[in-house]
């Protein structure tokens, strides 16, 4: 996928990971241009919730100033699909979040030093399909 370098964003499909800290700046530039710009709920990121994904649909140039770049990077550019679209379908990387969720939770509940060890190789089990699928 490629980064859109240009402002105002040309009309079109774009994506956007925020970490936390800059996430009221998104809202707020996502407020001011309501009229040009429609946006999906926001998914929480990966599976170390340190920032929002947000997927947007420029209906008209829509202004992304350098100081804002320089804060929340540039949006990447997706294939047209509109922000009303249903969800994806479930994919490899979603089974391999839930299922570092779910050991996770049991490790919680267990409190065993064996449900430790099996979220740490869920968890590394889940980053290598992901990588994989990155860098397909």
């Amino acid at each position: 996928m490629a980064l859109e370098r240009r402002d105002p964003l040309p009309p079109g499909f774009y994506s956007i990971d925020v970490v936390n800290e800059n996430e009221p700046e998104f809202e707020t530039w996502a407020e001011l241009n309501s009229a040009k710009v429609l946006r999906r709920a926001p998914l929480e990121s990966g599976l170390f919730e340190l920032g929002t994904w947000y997927n947007f649909q420029t209906l008209a140039a829509a202004p992304w100033p350098r100081e804002m770049a320089s804060r929340l990077g540039w949006p990447t550019i997706e294939q047209a699909k509109p922000v009303n679209a249903p969800a994806a379908p479930f994919t490899m990387t979603d089974a391999a979040q839930a299922s570092a969720e779910a050991v996770k939770e049991a490790a919680v509940a267990t409190g065993s030093v064996a449900a430790d060890i099996g979220f740490g190789l869920a968890l590394l089990g889940a980053l290598y399909l992901i990588g994989r699928i990155v860098t397909r």
